[in-house]
């Protein structure tokens, strides 16, 4: 695992690198088409297409470690779940005596699978985000001296607590969804097992109460995140537009103030 990891990381490091040298291809093209330079034409093509075939080497390599790790973590942890839970009795405790845990089953299964998942594409993000910001911020401060960095990072922050502040009832409403979204899933589980007796016992209005009930409390929690979505998209929104003309305004106040 640990040498997934480093590998993952060493990946990250390179697909950066090779999105950053295809950034610079833009520029090159726009000093052939200024110089009018058919002899440079033919070398830039030659560079871009190194530069486009690195990276899209990198990406998908990176991307297939990415879920590789995900599969080998899901293994690990659900190992190491199912001998928790079948040590002794503590699948019946906590089956039908301790109910802090709803629907054990799908944990184990679905939310295992879902933390994996997206916690190794977080990792191949975050593991190179320091190298990023430090590099970068040195960059900012030697071009623009210490207004770049200071705007930079206090525009994140005031973005950073905004989102968080809006993100946070979105987190437990998700929680509170999957829980929901299991009990309904249990309660056809059990009318499909005990399908021959509700039919002999003429249950069925009885069975179709109780599956719309658990449907109505789904959707009715999924109608408050839907709610909650639209309020943290426009916020997202909002600094994604603003950042990009952020750029502009700090070489804005560089050039001013000196001039």
């Amino acid at each position: 695992t640990i040498s997934l990891a480093v590998a993952v990381f060493g990946v990250s490091v390179a697909n950066t690198y090779a999105g950053y040298l295809v950034g610079l291809v833009p520029s090159l093209f726009y000093k052939v088409l200024i110089d009018r330079d058919r002899g440079l034409l033919s070398r830039v093509l030659f560079v871009s297409g190194m530069y486009f075939l690195a990276a899209i080497l990198c990406e998908s390599l990176l991307r297939y470690l990415v879920e590789y790790q995900a599969v080998q973590w899901r293994r690990a942890l659900t190992h190491h779940l199912h001998a928790l839970y079948l040590k002794g009795n503590t699948f019946h405790r906590v089956l039908h005596l301790d109910h802090r845990i709803d629907n054990p089953d799908q944990r184990i299964v679905e939310d295992t699978h879902q933390f994996t998942t997206l916690y190794s594409s977080v990792f191949a993000k975050g593991i190179v985000a320091p190298l990023m910001i430090t590099y970068y911020s040195i960059k900012t401060l030697e071009l623009l001296g210490w207004r770049g960095p200071v705007v930079v990072f206090a525009f994140f922050l005031v973005g950073f607590f905004i989102n968080s502040s809006l993100l946070s009832p979105i987190v437990h409403m998700v929680f509170r969804q999957e829980k929901l979204e299991g009990d309904l899933r249990y309660t056809h589980a059990v009318l499909r097992t005990h399908s021959e007796s509700v039919a002999l016992q003429g249950g069925a209005p009885w069975e179709a109460y109780r599956v719309n009930d658990r449907l109505e409390r789904v959707v009715r929690n999924q109608e408050q995140i839907v709610f909650r979505h639209w309020f943290l998209q426009g916020s997202t929104s909002f600094f994604h537009y603003v950042g990009s003309v952020l750029n502009y305004i700090i070489i804005a106040l560089v050039v001013f103030s000196e001039s």
